[in-house]
């Protein structure tokens, strides 16, 4: 072969090396030409909004719901309020004596005078309380019945059975006149239905170990009519005395009308 020849198949081939090692190089660039570019086209993420400082939350939390002002309170509480509904009148009660009172009973007395209540009736609703009427505030009116007030007089009692004295029969005496006027309540109430009636009779009295009346009865036979001796017994009913424990007693008693000024 000729140097000539030689020469070319030399330089040829370097060109030939040259050219393949510089295809070579291109196309080890590409790729990173090509990351590059997908770097840039992706997306970048946007920062998550900040909070603003003070506002007491935390992300993912809800935000706080405003609460109405003083301001709107105020024109809350200057809305009309719907009026209250007018209470009923209390009823008046009707004026009178005070219930117990001597005026009440004789008010009593005088509305039984003209109802059709007997005196059975009465004592049946009244027994063990009997009526309380002063004497002073029952004088009767200007009817078929006599101008006076009624009086019952307790006598001096009597006992048997037990130790008694002259002091237990002066206790006898003044519990006995301690119930003078209810007493006279009872036979104030008969007189309106009888208005003769009057008359004398003896209560006996039996008291238990306590010293309380564990009985009471008229004695005998009485002029005063079965509805008054039941009234009188009721108020003996209440009685007690220690003095006389266990004995037997007989209290008199006399009903009459005191007439004069």
């Amino acid at each position: 072969m000729t140097l000539a020849a030689l020469t070319l198949a030399c330089s040829s081939s370097g060109e030939s090396t040259l050219g393949s090692a510089e295809r070579t190089k291109a196309d080890g660039a590409k790729p990173a030409a090509s990351s590059s570019s997908e770097v840039a086209e992706r997306p970048v993420n946007e920062p998550a909004p900040t909070t603003p400082a003070g506002s007491g939350s935390s992300a993912g939390e809800p935000a706080p719901v405003d609460e109405p002002g003083g301001d709107e309170l105020d024109e809350a509480s200057e809305l009309p309020q719907p009026a209250a509904e007018p209470q009923p009148a209390a009823p008046a009660l009707p004026l009178g004596p005070e219930p117990g009172s001597p005026e009440a009973d004789a008010e009593l007395a005088e509305l039984l005078d003209e109802s059709t209540l007997t005196q059975e009736e009465f004592d049946a609703a009244f027994r063990g309380a009997g009526p309380k009427i002063e004497g002073d505030q029952f004088v009767f009116g200007d009817n078929e019945r006599p101008r006076g007030r009624p009086l019952v007089e307790v006598g001096t009692p009597s006992a048997s059975g037990a130790k008694v004295t002259p002091s237990t029969l002066a206790d006898l005496a003044d519990m006995a006149r301690a119930s003078q006027r209810d007493l006279e309540g009872c036979y104030a109430l008969a007189l309106g239905k009888d208005p003769n009636l009057a008359g004398s009779v003896t209560l006996g009295l039996r008291f238990d170990a306590k010293g309380r009346v564990e009985t009471a009865k008229i004695e005998g036979s009485s002029p005063l009519g079965v509805a008054l001796d039941r009234c009188l017994v009721s108020v003996a009913d209440r009685w007690s005395c220690k003095a006389a424990a266990g004995a037997s007693v007989r209290v008199p008693l006399k009903l009459s009308i005191a007439t004069g000024d």
